[in-house]
């Protein structure tokens, strides 16, 4: 009995440390890969946007969902003199209902309602342009002597920079003086050109007066002031297409917006050829604060439930909407807000920089599969969940280990249901003379041969639930054996113990089946000649 309880708690705990290694090969996947593939900048540094955009994703996987994701490092500040880092990462909302295994990687809550207070951030990126190939911004009264670029976005996140050109009033047609930009030809999904949004306006020194007044500055010369000024910001249009209240929410250092929003003032001080002045719309995280998803230790630091976040040295006021252990592709503390959100703030800082670097694409395993291996994605960094998990599952420790576990489990279960066997030609031979007693007393043969085999079912009935009770107990260490011997390190998500019922059920039935059967075959022949054969020590 004893023996038949530890084969059975090997085979539990053999099952169980490999639904641990399944289990965990694929909470790991899905925690690196949240949906079935993730797209990153390949050796040629470009963005996957760029290189496979709307347009293209449609084309080659018909029917698959892409999310482009934004990340930037933020600090949150604890003391005078110490910040702790964290990182900030933007999703569309509608993502989170669609990330793989969402309790294992997050260690819970509900996605649908997570989603909802981060679509709350009702992010309004700017005057959306009409349909057109040249962009006007015109500057009655202002001779414009630096360089002004405009930055436009799509809704997918992609970013371009529109360099204007100053064009000067005209007194022959009437025409004022303004600021002229091509915009780029971007496509949708179905290959229509793509909405385009203004975000911000971008002034610098232009780069021959930069240098030369860096010379000057190099020659001790540093009684030169800095360019100042300001821009009338008039009508804003695409090819004759006039934009109503093009600058109403816009806000910046030197901003005044007409009560209109027609019509704008930007005043100016540069002190280097960089950027320095950026106009912008307003929203969450500057004027409002910002939902956000964070870790337990950022959302603990909230007080009230709001946290003030440092991004490119700008203050960014969050609101923490939700808690959540953990979150897909995240290694430390974090805070999730929405793209649209996220990227305006990043662009605040470093203009540019609030574009996507990767996208989280959902879809058929089929379509992936035959699309992904085709050019553009060849240029790309391509991260399939499957084949991750295939090869977490592949690890050559995790599979010797399991094996060993299997095979030891397998052996000691042979040798129980051999010790089933014996046990009924022991008590065949061992009680014969007593089981002849009861036969003269009147017993039937049949009915002995019964019994004999319904003791080896009283070994085996106590034996298995007390096997599977000691498996179960030993399955409970299965997660801090893996992640010693497997994976060299504690995996993210934790590993979760599994019981391996299915895998340690059919073996155990199997082995007992076998061993009951072959006792109920050593019964069926005994106590079938005419006289008992005397055990041992028995006098003839």
């Amino acid at each position: 009995a004893a023996l038949l309880t530890a084969a059975v708690a090997a085979a539990v705990f053999a099952g169980a440390y490999r639904a641990t290694l399944d289990r965990g090969a694929a909470d790991q996947a899905a925690f690196g890969v949240p949906t079935a593939a993730r797209l990153l900048e390949g050796s040629t540094l470009e963005r996957p946007l760029d290189v496979a955009g709307p347009a293209v994703l449609a084309q080659r996987l018909p029917g698959a969902t892409a999310y482009p994701v934004v990340r930037a490092a933020a600090s949150l500040r604890v003391s005078a003199g110490q910040a702790d880092a964290v990182e900030l990462i933007g999703i569309d909302p509608v993502a989170l209902t669609h990330l793989s295994r969402w309790s294992a990687v997050t260690g819970g809550g509900d996605p649908g309602a997570d989603a909802r207070e981060l679509a709350a951030a009702g992010v309004v990126p700017g005057p959306a342009l009409p349909p057109g190939r040249t962009l006007s911004i015109t500057t009655p009264g202002t001779t414009v002597t630096v360089a002004v670029t405009a930055q436009v976005t799509t809704a997918d996140g992609r970013e371009r920079a529109v360099p204007l050109r100053v064009v000067r009033p005209s007194v022959a047609n009437g025409a004022p003086a303004g600021l002229v930009g091509d915009l780029p030809q971007l496509t949708d999904a179905a290959g229509r050109p793509a909405r385009l949004w203004l975000v911000s306006l971008l002034l610098a020194q232009v780069s021959d007066e930069a240098e030369r007044r860096q010379h000057a500055l190099g020659e001790g010369n540093l009684d030169l002031a800095a360019p100042h000024g300001s821009i009338a910001l008039g009508a804003l249009s695409v090819d004759g297409a006039g934009v109503s209240g093009a600058w109403r929410g816009w806000a910046g250092p030197g901003l005044q917006v007409g009560a209109d929003g027609g019509t704008a003032t930007l005043g100016y001080q540069l002190s280097t050829g960089t950027a320095a002045v950026q106009a912008r719309p307003t929203g969450p995280g500057t004027d409002t604060p910002l939902p956000v998803l964070a870790d337990p230790a950022t959302a603990t630091a909230a007080t009230g439930g709001q946290l003030t976040l440092t991004l490119d040295g700008a203050a960014v006021s969050a609101r923490v909407v939700g808690v959540l252990a953990r979150f897909p592709t995240a290694g430390g503390r974090f805070v999730v807000a929405d793209r649209a959100a996220a990227s305006r703030l990043m662009d605040l800082g470093n203009p540019g920089s609030g574009q996507p670097g990767e996208l989280w694409v959902d879809g058929s395993a089929a379509v992936l599969d035959r699309g992904l291996a085709q050019a553009p994605f060849d240029r790309l960094d391509v991260r399939r969940q499957v084949a991750v998990a295939a090869a977490l599952r592949a690890d050559p420790v995790a599979r010797g280990a399991s094996g060993l576990l299997v095979a030891g489990a397998l052996l000691t279960l042979l040798v129980a249901a051999a010790a089933v066997v014996l046990l009924v030609v022991a008590e065949r031979y061992d009680d014969a003379a007593q089981a002849y007693a009861w036969e003269a007393d009147g017993v039937a043969p049949s009915t002995l041969r019964r019994a004999l085999w319904w003791r080896a079912v009283a070994v085996v009935v106590p034996a298995v639930p007390a096997g599977v009770v000691a498996g179960v107990g030993l399955s409970t260490l299965t997660s801090r054996l893996v992640a010693v011997s497997a994976t060299a390190g504690t995996p993210q998500p934790p590993l979760v113990s599994g019981i391996g019922a299915g895998w340690g059920i059919v073996a155990v039935l199997a082995g007992l089946a076998l061993a009951l059967a072959v006792a109920a075959a050593v019964a069926a022949t005994s106590l079938r000649e005419p006289l008992p054969v005397r055990g041992r020590g028995v006098a003839r």
